[in-house]
């Protein structure tokens, strides 16, 4: 079948009809082209009873999506005009009728899989191999395995072209009951991009991008926290863009960025209240009247209101309707929250300096404008926290333009409301905003020895017509402490040192030459691809320290973690253990130390990360235990009033909590229906007795060679992995 098709596309491919599609090409001569490359890139049988096509197409990327079905078998594909497949997707009713076995798990049940993701990855590095073009390929990334019978795999990794990253991934799955592929695609499916693809060659070295790139570098010195527990110092910042990239032919700073959110609207919050019935005969726990305790003093919605609306600078004016109040409790600190919120409809435009176009300030008689107010207040006392306005109307933004200096009325407000915070600090930046009315907005923040700390901050907008605060916020935490700013170093020198904590990479990336703006409210770029050298690091910089010179940076994680033991080699369980480390089970630390005695806390580990959960085993201390404990908790592995970290754990109780997670738990409660066989039953309690004998059938344990199972001494943690083995080995 596959020859067929290659013949009839050759034949195709002769008649000179294989050029990109004309004004007069028909539509089904072009479905007819596609669908042949498809099926022959695919090897699509002919097995399918029904078949359509459907066109998407500008002038920049059309596509065609391919539907094949019959009654067992759907199959969707995406491709381009010459049959490049960018998106791939087949079900079939066999993949609605697993066995129930297959796939079900417990909350925790861990198993090794039927087919590993090792056994299933070559699938879908073949269907790839298959779908990708000249010069492209894709390395899949590398994930631990998973330790249970999954039903699908799913692949993912960077599109490279002529062997250099690109912006683009690919993401392919594969279905683990046959091994078929059921989806794939490009993250380029929906890109329009124009012009050719560059030569992979670049023009100008990295260290000339790099030189090229720091001519645009910004920093600015300024108060920052990097450890919680020592005083805030001065910082150099990055202030610039982080989208620019070196062209690699040309040496163009290009930036990368093209995506610029349209204001969009906001649905009023639902203020809807449910009604209570208080049952006044019902007893109040202490805990319940200390509750309740905590709203006493607070002011009710009404004198809330009435409060708001005394103070002509927030613009609660009586054209706004009182729509609710909220009431929060901070547990930690007591504190009330109140929010109230307001809604203004129909209302005259030219109250509040609506624009009608982008030149002028005249409104539009025929459209009123909606307005939301929000609110929110220390409950007792009446102190403003946050203050919130959206404008909702069919009028144009206005033309930005540099704010106005800080309307008096407004600064007298904040320094009567808030004069110790702002005292304390100066103007960091100003901006006029334009949505539906025309608004300045301020950002004061603390300064102290002459550099701005931004996280002490107070941010108003206020409407420029009407003069009212539209919004307001602040953030302010007295307990930060500022180490003195003394020698502080240039910023040329600092300059230099974040320059050079980049490495300049060769790729491809998508440069914006066009807008288009779709319905989602988004301006979606049109592209080029071009070759550019890319500023990387390897994690997060925060800045230069302005004292010591030194960067001040995180690196980031990178993959799953791994285990490596450095003490197993003359263990007897060593393959089995090292078995357990492929799939990420273990502990997470240098050695292993087979012999030791397994305490409760390491039987806990060593499950949990059966299940996925990673502790590094030296970096555990009082509040990650607590998380691990309450893990072992909710997953059934403890009951909740056991909690003895170092108590050593028996070789019984290893047993009862492998087989306590396994749907025979309960039969294994049954007295009088087990013979385990060892020659030391007696030593096995009544109430353990059943779990030992199924776990003996389930071949997790089989017993010395004495014929004795030793119930009640301290397993070690090479016999504990070795029954986790086997206990991961048993039939689904």
């Amino acid at each position: 079948m596959r020859k067929t098709f290659a013949f009839i596309l050759a034949l195709i491919l002769s008649l000179g009809i294989s050029a990109p599609a004309s004004a007069a090409e028909s539509l089904d001569s072009r479905l007819t082209k596609v669908t042949l490359a498809v099926k022959n890139t695919l090897d699509i049988p002919d097995t399918f009873d029904a078949f359509y096509g459907s066109l998407s197409e500008d002038v920049y990327a059309p596509f065609w999506s391919l539907y094949w079905s019959n009654e067992i078998e759907q199959l969707n594909v995406t491709a381009n005009e010459s049959g490049k497949v960018f998106m791939y997707q087949y079900d079939s009713r066999e993949d609605n009728d697993y066995p129930v076995t297959f796939y079900y798990r417990s909350l925790f049940d861990p198993i090794f899989p039927k087919v590993t993701r090792k056994m299933a990855k070559p699938y879908a590095e073949a269907f790839i191999a298959k779908v990708l073009t000249a010069g492209e390929s894709v390395e899949l990334e590398e994930r631990n395995e998973s330790p249970s019978n999954e039903r699908y795999y799913s692949y993912s990794g960077t599109l490279k072209i002529n062997g250099l990253d690109s912006p683009f991934s690919v993401y392919v799955t594969v279905r683990t009951a046959d091994l078929k592929i059921t989806d794939f695609s490009r993250s380029d499916l929906y890109t329009s991009v124009q012009g050719t693809l560059p030569s992979p060659e670049a023009s100008i070295t990295p260290d000339k991008a790099s030189e090229i790139l720091s001519d645009t570098y910004e920093l600015e010195p300024l108060y920052v926290v990097t450890d919680q527990e020592k005083p805030a110092h001065v910082v150099y910042v990055p202030q610039h863009s982080m989208t620019s990239v070196v062209d690699a032919k040309t040496g163009e700073i290009v930036s990368t960025s093209l995506y610029y959110p349209l204001y969009g609207g906001r649905g009023l919050a639902d203020t809807a209240e449910a009604g209570m019935k208080a049952d006044h005969n019902a007893g109040l726990t202490p805990t319940e009247l200390l509750g309740i305790s905590k709203l006493e003093g607070v002011y009710t919605g009404e004198e809330l209101d009435t409060m708001l609306r005394s103070r002509a600078i927030l613009g609660v004016t009586d054209e706004f309707s009182f729509t609710g109040v909220n009431y929060y409790v901070d547990n930690e600190t007591d504190e009330v929250t109140a929010r109230i919120d307001y809604w203004a409809e129909g209302q005259n435009p030219e109250v509040y300096g609506a624009f009608s176009d982008n030149s002028s300030q005249t409104s539009v008689p025929d459209n009123t404008l909606s307005i939301y107010k929000s609110f929110e207040l220390d409950a007792k006392t009446g102190i403003l926290k946050n203050v919130y306005t959206y404008y909702n109307g069919k009028y144009d933004e206005a033309i930005d333009a540099q704010a106005n200096p800080l309307d008096s009325a407004v600064e007298s407000w904040m320094k009567t409301n808030f004069s110790d915070a702002f005292s304390a600090c100066e103007l960091y930046f100003s901006s006029a905003a334009s949505n539906i009315v025309a608004q300045d907005s301020y950002t004061y923040c603390q300064k102290v020895n002459g550099y701005f700390y931004t996280g002490n901050s107070m941010n108003v907008t206020v409407n420029t017509f009407t003069g009212t605060i539209d919004n307001f916020s602040m953030y302010w935490n007295d307990e930060i402490s500022f180490a003195p700013a003394d020698d502080v170093i240039s910023v040329d020198s600092a300059l230099n040192t974040y320059a050079e904590a980049y490495m300049f990479t060769l790729g491809y990336t998508l440069k914006p030459i066009e807008e288009r703006t779709d319905y989602s409210g988004y301006y979606p770029a049109v592209y080029e691809i071009i070759l550019s050298y890319s500023p990387v690091f390897d994690g997060y910089i925060t800045g230069v320290d302005a004292i010591t010179g030194e960067l001040i940076s995180e690196r980031y994680e990178t993959g799953d973690m791994i285990i490596i033991y450095n003490d197993i080699g003359s263990s007897y369980a060593r393959a089995k253990i090292e078995a357990l480390a492929e799939y990420g089970i273990g502990f997470y630390a240098d050695s292993f130390k087979p012999t030791l005695g397994l305490t409760e806390k390491d039987m806990i580990l060593l499950l949990l990360s059966a299940s996925g959960y990673r502790y590094l085993y030296d970096d555990i201390d009082d509040n990650s235990l607590d998380r691990i404990y309450q893990s072992a908790y909710s997953l059934g592995i403890l009951p909740r009033d056991q909690r003895s970290p170092e108590r050593p754990v028996t070789r019984i109780e290893m047993v009862r909590t492998l087989v306590g997670i396994t749907t025979y738990a309960q039969a294994a409660e049954i007295k009088g229906i087990f013979d385990c066989g060892f020659t030391d039953d007696g030593d096995i309690s009544d109430s353990d007795y059943g779990y030992a004998a199924i776990a003996k059938g389930l071949k997790i344990i089989s017993g010395n060679t004495d014929g004795t199972f030793r119930p009640n001494e301290t397993i070690t943690r090479q016999e504990a992995a070795v029954m986790l083995y086997n206990f991961m080995s048993r039939d689904s």
